[in-house]
């Protein structure tokens, strides 16, 4: 007859604590002496049921063997006996770590001296009894097992050592799951781990316990937004990122794994973040797994440069992506020098990092200036920045105060929005470091500071002046005026603030202003036609985008009609994009661009296609008109994004 190699049992600490309430996946335990071991997938109530299955082609007799020989390893203590670190990974993993737990000083851990270690853990025992161990689950298929979320519940985890922060991780994963499981498709089982309750609005990181590197890869299913070092995962060694991965804007698992051949023996963790609150600010994840092979096409083996920007470079001619630097006052991408006055857009990938309690000022005109708000006085509110110290701004130039940075909607002016409660209508009389007062129906009303968000005061405007550079930062600040490089950082001489100087690394943007581009967004433009199944669909609208490649986008839904007047029609003028799908479309979309009677160009945009560059030749038409309808069926969401769009006019 032939006999089996492994063991399957649950956690260690809880062979004696398993009940029908609480039966859990059973941990693989190698047992020794090799070849004398069976197999168990699950026990249950150790009283009353006892399910085995055996892992080689057995049948008859040999099933009646393999189901007494697990009943014995239940209640006999020997078998408990016989299994130690000579023969378990998870055993040898925590001997390496605590070899203190080997009280006879054998050099080797057995089931028991393991037991007796977990009693001196007094601060990982719970309210539950419920111990934390250290074990890793030893599969069929000899891969170590870290973390597959069967357990249906995050409480679970950090009882066995995992630490999980903010919001965005929800404990339970059974109400997670039915959310993200239609998007991500197959599942390794009955559950996943999505940073995604319902919203991208919040943010969370969840951390796994230390664990030995032995395995050639560290292997796991990925999918969510591409969001580097904001949604992502992370393999940290020594407090140090080695390895990490994001996904690529769409829930569709894939297979990524991590060689670590290069960090064999080292403590590792693996960290989950989702620190993005705007669109696909979310990450998915399931079955972590050390493992000795792979047959993943995306296999990560190089470390994270750390300080290096990654970014993206518009320039008249060509869009290229890769390492940005200034050197000896050049801009370089990929090392190869660019000139500036070529230079369209420039987009970095650091990560915006406003402060939790900083203030901002948006102006009318568009610029952001972050800073603590002093007061107000004369009518003037005082805004003390570490860029330009401190400034009077009239409130006549300001289109809202914010109170509280972060992500803010549009609202009507004249409001005073509040973190919880409903908007104040009034007019602004005082701010103080305790308190904000607004003069509304009730008379003078002092409302306490930590609970206003923004006060509306205006709408923003498309900028007049359209000769001036725009240099966004890593904090939220936006500013115009013009830009040179110089030495290794870039000068951007502001009408107001005077010249600031500006270090690559503050940086998340820049644009460029030319004489021969005008953005989308610029153009004069009336909907001429707007129809829906129901009630019409929204107008077009320009939306920031997450992508690192692209700042901004125009989006368009179907059965939408756009008429854009162009400047002057003497002379060649191309529309160029990158046309794509808005994000979780479901259904193609129909796209034409006319000039009069003349169809210049047209395309299906096909859903959670790539997008597509398109450059359509206006020829010297005096205007032209974007049609967007649906494709063969209707349904929602739905529509395009016109990803950084603009007119090139040449004469």
């Amino acid at each position: 007859m032939r006999r089996c190699s492994t063991v399957e049992l649950d956690e260690l600490d809880e062979l004696d604590e398993l009940d029908g309430a609480d039966a859990k996946r059973i941990d693989t335990i190698e047992a020794v002496p090799p070849p004398k071991t069976i197999t168990m997938s699950r026990i249950q109530d150790k009283s009353t049921t006892v399910r085995a299955f055996a892992m080689a082609n057995v049948v008859g007799m040999a099933s009646f063997c393999l189901l007494v020989a697990a009943m014995l390893f239940v209640f006999s203590p020997s078998v408990s006996a016989a299994i130690s670190s000579k023969g378990h990974p998870g055993l040898k993993e925590i001997l390496k770590l605590n070899p203190k737990a080997d009280t006879n000083k054998d050099g080797v851990l057995s089931f028991a001296e393991y037991q007796a270690f977990l009693k001196t853990q007094t601060t990982k025992k719970h309210a539950d009894g419920h111990e934390v161990g250290l074990m890793s689950t030893l599969m069929a298929n000899g891969d170590l097992l870290i973390a597959d979320f069967e357990a249906g519940n995050l409480d679970h985890m950090k009882r066995w050592g995992w630490k999980v922060e903010g919001e965005a991780f929800k404990k339970d994963l059974r109400q997670t799951t039915a959310i993200m499981k239609r998007r991500a498709a197959t599942l390794n089982g009955k559950y996943l781990l999505t940073s995604y309750p319902g919203t991208d609005a919040m943010i969370g990181r969840v951390v796994s316990p230390s664990f030995t590197i032995d395995r050639k890869y560290v292997q796991f299913q990925l999918s969510g937004g591409e969001n580097p070092r904001r949604t992502c995962v992370n393999l940290v060694v020594d407090g140090k990122v080695m390895r990490t991965a994001t996904g690529k804007n769409r829930d569709l698992f894939e297979t990524v794994a991590f060689d670590v051949t290069a960090l064999k023996g080292k403590l590792a963790n693996i960290e989950i973040v989702d620190s993005h609150t705007g669109l696909w600010g979310h990450v998915n994840v399931d079955r972590i797994a050390r493992t000795g092979q792979t047959a993943s096409r995306r296999v990560i083996n190089k470390v994270p440069v750390a300080g290096q920007l990654i970014g993206t470079v518009q320039t008249i001619d060509q869009h290229r992506s890769g390492p940005l630097m200034i050197e000896e006052g050049r801009l370089k991408i990929n090392t190869q020098p660019l000139a500036l006055d070529n230079v369209l857009l420039a987009i970095c990938s650091s990560e915006t990092s406003t402060q939790k309690n900083q203030g901002a000022l948006r102006l009318i005109h568009g610029e952001v200036w972050f800073g603590t708000l002093v007061g107000l006085k004369d009518g003037e509110v005082t805004l003390n920045s570490p860029m330009f110290k401190q400034r009077a701004v009239p409130l006549t130039q300001i289109a809202s105060i914010e109170f509280k940075t972060g992500k803010t909607t549009g609202g009507k002016p004249g409001t005073l929005y509040r973190l919880e409660g409903e908007p104040i209508p009034g007019t602004l009389v005082w701010i103080r470091d305790k308190d904000v007062a607004i003069d509304c129906a009730l008379g003078i009303v002092p409302i306490p500071r930590a609970s206003v968000q923004r006060l509306v005061l205006a709408s923003t405007k498309p900028p007049t002046d359209r000769s001036k550079d725009e240099v966004a930062l890593v904090d939220g600040s936006i500013f115009r005026g013009t830009l040179i490089s110089k030495e290794n950082q870039l000068v951007l001489d502001h009408d107001v603030l005077g010249p600031l100087d500006l270090k690559w690394s503050q940086i998340r943007y820049v644009r460029r202003a030319d004489p021969s581009v005008i953005w989308l967004e610029w153009l004069e433009n009336k909907v001429v036609d707007r129809v829906g199944p129901i009630l019409p669909p929204p107008l077009p609208s320009l939306v920031e985008l997450t992508d690192p490649n692209f700042l901004r986008a125009v989006r368009m839904m179907p059965r939408t009609v756009t008429q854009y007047e162009l400047p002057t029609a003497a002379a060649n003028r191309t529309l160029r994009a990158m046309l794509a799908p808005v994000p979780r479309s479901r259904t193609d979309v129909n796209v034409r661009i006319k000039a009069g009677n003349r169809v210049l160009w047209e395309r299906k945009v096909t859903a959670g296609s790539e997008p597509i560059r398109i450059a359509v030749d206006l020829q010297r038409a005096k205007g032209f008109v974007i049609e967007v309808d649906y494709g063969d069926r209707l349904a929602f969401p739905c529509g395009v994004d016109w990803r950084d769009a603009h007119v090139l006019v040449r004469k």
